[in-house]
């Protein structure tokens, strides 16, 4: 009987309903999800205890762009922006011609000297323009198009469509739903100058993934779970 037992126990995990189970929670996890923090419209900072606090959607969309955390970004000096700038065109000539500045001031940042407030903002908007992953960046706009992929439903895929998974309230009651802001991305602007915002940086993508969700969203957001594109 306990040989029968510890059978009938080995064999159950290659039950059919098993497997089924197994497939239906693999199928169910979202595309893109983020796990190191969770993910607010706006964000939460950081905790008490220093741990990560929510991450806002904008920056997080950023992070996937760019390959860099928002954070990291804003610890990055002038002059390792110039000298990625150097790797990244292969001489100072080169990625001062990228920027649209003069060699002389260029030098002057690669060498971490002081140089003009606009020369600056040169810099680092190539320097994050530099960093784009060109097929995410492209996933990413065509998924705010709000354009419909089935016929039938109007309904889009979930794997290519911006959508999020949030907690919200609705009629005073907290509900889990998906939401699809880029349904109406077309009036919000959606992120057809995605690399101007990327050049400015994480802020002002957030600012206008904020604005797409405040026209989208008219009852209040508790938290943003996952976000698919």
């Amino acid at each position: 009987m306990k040989k029968l037992s510890e059978l009938k126990k080995k064999f159950a995990r290659f039950s059919p309903a098993r497997d089924q189970a197994r497939k239906e929670k693999k199928d169910a996890k979202p595309y893109g999800r983020f796990t190191q923090a969770r993910i607010t419209t706006k964000g939460a900072g950081t905790r008490e205890d220093g741990s990560p606090g929510a991450r806002a959607v904008g920056h997080a969309v950023w992070q996937k762009v760019t390959g860099r955390s928002p954070k990291s970004d804003s610890k990055m000096t002038l002059q390792e922006r110039a000298q990625a700038l150097v790797k990244k065109h292969g001489s100072q000539r080169a990625a001062a011609k990228a920027a649209g500045m003069n060699n002389r001031s260029f030098d002057r940042a690669y060498h971490g000297k002081n140089v003009s407030k606009k020369n600056t903002k040169k810099i680092t908007e190539q320097q994050r323009r530099d960093s784009i992953r060109k097929g995410n960046a492209k996933r990413i706009k065509e998924s705010m198009t709000g354009k419909p992929t089935n016929r039938k439903t109007g309904e889009q895929s979930p794997e290519k469509t911006f959508g999020i998974y949030a907690t919200i309230v609705v009629s005073q009651t907290p509900e889990e739903r998906w939401l699809y802001p880029g349904r109406i991305a077309e009036n919000a602007g959606a992120l057809n100058d995605l690399e101007d915002l990327v050049a400015a940086g994480p802020d002002a993508l957030q600012e206008r993934v904020q604005e797409i969700m405040d026209q989208y969203v008219e009852c209040d957001v508790l938290e943003i779970q996952y976000i698919n594109w």
